[in-house]
């Protein structure tokens, strides 16, 4: 429910994942060259194949949706070696991979979900901001190597100066995946964080065509994005774009992302507003993910949770005067100046004396979450296992 003073919603706090979101000591040129990067590469295809077939089991296997994140895994841990002026042996790398088994687990759990959406990130890199020539000198033999790991790269960037370089991850079945192999290209060097603008786009794939008509599912997806995007986006991330198309939902063709589990997604579901904004990124795609079980809700009770989720987003708007997807609506604007006003008193040690809606969506996506994850905790989830 929304609190009626200040339309707020009554939660119960969960403990989302943090990380730190560090820039790592750069490498010089002379540190590392293309024969190195290549090195590296295969040395992290080779060890992270062999690490599938002594660790993976019929009871415990390692999904297929985890080798990329496996990949940048010893990939970094051998820039990391450099970086300390020493080569990394294997028993460093096998090490670092052993490491991932709570990945591991989360991707089992997540493919036992038979709700949940498959989810994939792509970050957008402006030429003025791309760490390659810093780190790697010439970046095609890195850009070739991302790929052989499983990371799509649009080059546009480096012929277009308007148009940034996307880094595309292959989709997974839980955004522990994801949040793994963001977290390794921030460590190598390959996405920077001294810039607090980079976008950074969530697709969640669906088992379900959906009509271009279907103005519910369209509406339902807004009011994912727009209590994402108050929660989450700071106001300049939006002024700088029109956000017409804040959620683009498109049918797709794509083949199964497991080789074991015929699970093609139907229909792809794109928030495009999110950008890198710091460790709660890592909660984010989480949260965008398990929120992506009421777009489709296939029983009562996650039928009656969408149905209150609706029902409290649309009040908060209303309390705001603010219609949906209204992002570049003058109201929007405001909304994050009396935001902005707030934490500027906050910085002085004044007190806040009222709610934003920023406090109000995260309020809202808390309780809900809680709610979806109490619907199927994860003791009653079955963790995939090979037949």
């Amino acid at each position: 429910m929304l609190d009626q003073a200040t339309g707020a919603a009554e939660v119960t706090p969960i403990r989302p994942l943090k990380r730190a979101i560090e820039p790592p000591p750069m490498l010089a040129k002379e540190q590392i060259s293309d024969t190195d990067v290549n090195l590296m590469v295969d040395r992290s295809l080779s060890l992270a194949g062999r690490y599938m077939e002594i660790a993976s089991s019929p009871e415990k296997p390692i999904p297929e949706t985890c080798k990329p994140a496996m990949h940048l895994r010893v990939f970094t841990t051998l820039i990391e070696a450099r970086r300390q002026g020493r080569d990394a042996t294997d028993a460093d790398l096998i090490g670092s991979l052993g490491r991932l088994d709570p990945v591991f687990q989360e991707e089992r759990l997540a493919i036992g979900d038979s709700d949940l959406p498959t989810i994939g990130i792509e970050v957008e890199i402006d030429n003025e901001h791309l760490p390659f020539a810093n780190n790697y000198g010439d970046p095609t033999a890195l850009i070739d190597g991302l790929r052989k790991m499983g990371i799509a790269v649009s080059q546009e960037g480096f012929n277009r100066m308007r148009t940034p370089t996307e880094l595309s991850f292959p989709p997974s079945f839980s955004a522990a995946v994801q949040n793994e192999m963001l977290e390794q290209l921030i460590n190598a060097g390959i996405i920077p964080t001294e810039t607090n603008f980079l976008p950074l786009h969530v697709n969640l794939g669906f088992q379900y065509k959906v009509a271009p008509q279907d103005q519910v599912i369209v509406e339902d997806a807004h009011r994912i994005s727009d209590v994402i995007t108050y929660a989450y986006v700071p106001s300049e991330r939006v002024r700088r774009r029109a956000y017409k198309n804040a959620v683009v939902i498109k049918n797709t063709n794509m083949e199964s992302i497991h080789t074991e589990k015929e699970m093609a997604p139907k229909s792809l579901v794109e928030f495009r507003t999110p950008r890198m904004t710091g460790p709660e990124i890592y909660s984010l795609t989480r949260e965008i993910q398990l929120l992506g079980k009421l777009l489709f809700p296939m029983d009562k009770e996650m039928l009656k949770l969408h149905d209150e989720f609706s029902s409290d987003v649309d009040r908060m708007l209303k309390f705001n005067n603010l219609p949906l997807n209204a992002p570049t609506d003058d109201r929007f604007a405001a909304a994050y100046a009396i935001r902005d006003a707030l934490e500027e008193k906050n910085q002085n040690n004044s007190e806040i004396e009222s709610v934003t809606i920023i406090d109000q969506s995260k309020g809202v996506i808390e309780k809900f979450i809680g709610k979806i994850i109490a619907i199927k905790p994860r003791e009653e989830l079955t963790s995939y296992a090979a037949d």
